[in-house]
């Protein structure tokens, strides 16, 4: 039995809104910022009132100068509270926003030390090992027309998430 939520105050949650870009060859766009080791996708925090949608064409325009368009939802993946840094939960929407031509110009705001188009077989040389599942999965939901369902990267209900190797 759980205990009911206050619909007037309910727990506070964190909502990411990352970009899943694709250039031709089906390398991943990643950025590297300044604030925490590892590269990661296009995106970032909500605002207040924001739709997740919103927030991914806003914050990716912000980061690459590129303009999205959110096609569908590839992921859906939840973080738990980290009592280490006082993070609340999260909830990570990973967007497909569709494949880029060759050469496509990313200019990465001084938060970021640089971008990089990143073909999937080098994913775990440049993410954090949640990440790097997160996008595989991003992947293979996309390519099969499904959202895949996560926590930390890992398929929750493997029906749903079209699950690939551990």
């Amino acid at each position: 039995m759980s205990l009911p939520v206050s619909f007037v105050s309910p727990p506070g949650r964190r909502y990411g809104c990352l970009a899943l870009c694709l250039a031709r060859d089906g390398a991943v766009l990643m950025l590297d910022p300044v604030h925490k080791p590892g590269w990661i996708l296009p995106g970032g925090l909500a605002e207040a009132g924001q739709w997740p949608h919103d927030a991914c064409v806003r914050i990716v325009e912000e980061e690459t100068g590129l303009r999205v368009e959110p096609e569908h939802l590839a992921a859906l993946d939840l973080i738990p509270a980290d009592p280490l840094n006082g993070a609340v939960e999260g909830v990570n929407f990973v967007f497909d926003c569709g494949v880029f031509p060759d050469g496509t110009e990313v200019e990465v705001p001084q938060a970021f030390r640089g971008s990089r188009w990143v073909p999937p077989a080098e994913l775990e040389n440049f993410a954090a090992p949640y990440q790097a599942r997160r996008i595989r999965q991003a992947l293979t939901a996309t390519a099969r027309g499904r959202t895949a369902y996560l926590v930390k990267g890992t398929p929750v209900l493997p029906g749903l998430s079209g699950r690939i190797g551990a």
